[in-house]
């Protein structure tokens, strides 16, 4: 077996359609502090919500974008889990280790060193559950800075006008 590059779950993606009461039941109810919104980006909403104890919960929902892949997952899927994201300190290598033990890689971007990522399906038997590796050249505070464009409150009111 070829052994993984040191890999570290860094969040639960979740598609939804409506950003507002999910984002209460992450925030308010499970208690899921707000670190990261971003109302349109590339044709999305994402929003994450960090945990005391560990972990990230992310929030996606359909902005400008729909028709785009969230929209379909969306009709086809349901709401629910969407991908799993990973944290690598070598992307390129454990993309290369996963390609030669026969995974398809479904997409990779390398183009942006503060987020370089790839994806593949986990294939479970019946069902899809994309997995998204990541890299980043920033430490976490300083990703959820950049991907931040302001208060909860304020960056869901924005991502709202899009469901029109």
């Amino acid at each position: 077996m070829l052994n993984a590059v040191a890999l570290r779950l860094d969040h639960v993606g979740i598609a939804v359609w409506k950003l507002r009461p999910a984002a209460r039941l992450w925030s308010e109810l499970l208690g899921g502090e707000y670190r990261q919104g971003v109302a349109d980006h590339k044709g999305f909403s994402v929003f994450q919500f960090e945990y005391p104890a560990g972990g990230r919960v992310e929030l996606l929902t359909p902005a400008s974008d729909r028709s785009g892949f969230l929209v379909r997952f969306l009709e086809r899927q349901g709401e629910g889990v969407h991908h799993l994201t990973f944290i690598s300190v070598d992307l390129r290598a454990e993309v290369a280790r996963l390609r030669a033990a026969g995974v398809r890689i479904l997409d990779e971007d390398y183009s942006d060193p503060h987020w370089q990522e790839a994806f593949f399906s986990a294939g479970l038997d019946g069902s899809r559950l994309l997995v998204q590796l990541g890299q980043s050249s920033l430490p976490q505070a300083e990703q959820d800075a950049s991907w931040r464009q302001g208060p909860l409150d304020s960056v869901l009111a924005a991502a709202e006008r899009f469901a029109g």
